[in-house]
């Protein structure tokens, strides 16, 4: 199987698996021509050099609403503030919680 690339043709048809079930119709072809029209970060996020988002812990978002953890642990279970889970501990954006400090909760 000739591909013209440098990725070897082992690699591709790994990849093209992996994704046939996300992708329909996926061939090794292209696959290809999709890496070859690839542009990454067109916007140039990574060329301003922004920070990622300062995360907080729930004890930290809790201090700062003037609240308890389980509060915040309940609002974020609801999806009322966002959070992600890292490990075994969520985590919240400072600005949603800054946000929620300043309108306060419905």
């Amino acid at each position: 199987m000739e591909f013209h690339s440098n990725i070897p043709a082992e690699v591709i048809a790994a990849y093209v698996a992996g994704l046939s079930a996300y992708v329909r119709d996926l061939t090794p072809i292209l696959f290809v021509a999709a890496l070859r029209d690839f542009e990454p970060d067109k916007d140039g996020a990574a060329e301003r050099n922004e920070p990622p988002p300062r995360m907080l812990t729930l004890k930290e978002a809790a201090d700062i609403l003037g609240t308890t953890f389980y509060t915040v642990r309940r609002l974020v279970r609801a999806g009322r503030l966002p959070g992600h889970k890292v490990g075994q501990q969520w985590r919240v954006p400072m600005a949603a919680v800054k946000a929620l400090a300043e309108v306060g909760e419905d």
